[in-house]
Formats: C-alpha cells, sequence, structure tokens
C-alpha cells in the first residue's frame, strides 16, 4: 500500500471509535445484569455467609474482575460490597437472635466469625447493643 492510498482513504472518513478493553458498569449494555444475576448473587452470598465471602470470591462466581464486581455493587445493588456482606450478615444475626434456639457459637460459626467474641464485638458496634441485649428485647416485643 503506498502513503497515497493510505492518506486517500483517511482524510474524508471519519475514524472509528476506540473504546478501551474494561469498561465502567455505566459502559455495558443494561441486559448484562438482569434481575435473574441479582437473583443469583443474593442465593450465592446467602449460601456462603459462613464462609465470608469475599469481593474475588464473588468475581469468580460471576466470571467479571473484582474492579467490575465492585462497581456493580455500587450501581446496581445500591452499595458497596463489604456493606452488603456486613448488612446481610446483621440480617441474620437478628432474626437468629429474634428466634432464640441458636447460641451465639452458633450464630458466629454460621455468619463466618472466628468465634462468639468477634461475633459480639461485630454486632454491638453495629447495632449498638450486645446479642444477648438483642435477644432479651426481641422477647420482650413478641409477647
Amino acid at each position: 500500500m503506498s502513503p497515497t492510498t493510505l492518506t486517500s482513504t483517511t482524510s474524508n472518513e471519519s475514524a472509528p471509535e476506540i473504546r478501551p478493553l474494561t469498561s465502567t458498569v455505566q459502559d455495558r449494555d443494561p441486559s448484562e445484569a438482569p434481575e435473574s444475576l441479582r437473583n443469583r448473587i443474593r442465593q450465592f452470598m446467602a449460601a456462603n455467609l459462613h464462609r465470608r465471602p469475599t469481593l474475588k470470591d464473588m468475581a469468580v462466581f460471576l466470571g467479571y474482575s473484582e474492579k467490575y464486581c465492585s462497581d456493580f455493587f455500587k450501581v446496581r445493588m445500591g452499595e458497596p460490597f463489604s456493606q452488603y456482606g456486613k448488612r446481610l450478615r446483621l440480617e441474620k444475626a437478628q432474626c437468629l437472635l429474634a428466634e432464640g434456639q441458636t447460641t451465639l457459637a452458633e450464630i458466629a460459626d454460621g455468619l463466618g466469625f472466628s468465634d462468639q467474641f468477634a461475633f459480639s464485638h461485630f454486632f454491638k458496634r453495629a447495632i449498638g447493643c450486645a446479642p444477648n441485649q438483642f435477644r432479651l428485647r426481641s422477647r420482650k416485643t413478641r409477647t
């Protein structure tokens, strides 16, 4: 190909838009994240709370990069991944404590904490009272 041929074919034509290889959540087609994907994420997280799933675990599960998964949670799930995991653990803990059938050690183990003391510390910082106090209050409101 001669230099004049190159010049003549590119001078009047607009160059195609060059898009980066990595795109953000907003750049991707909305059909990539249907409600079924959000449901799969919810099911994965609920089924793996005892393992304390990480963003890397989620990325492997979805087949996306950690960066994309992080952006996905912020944009499409409405909160960062770490906050989502904490919220799920708190909600599950509150349900189990209110039911009153599960020991603190079992709750801690089932939610991926190293022991009941780590769980109690987490719960108290998030809720403002110790798990046993929460359990007692829950019993009073049910009766």
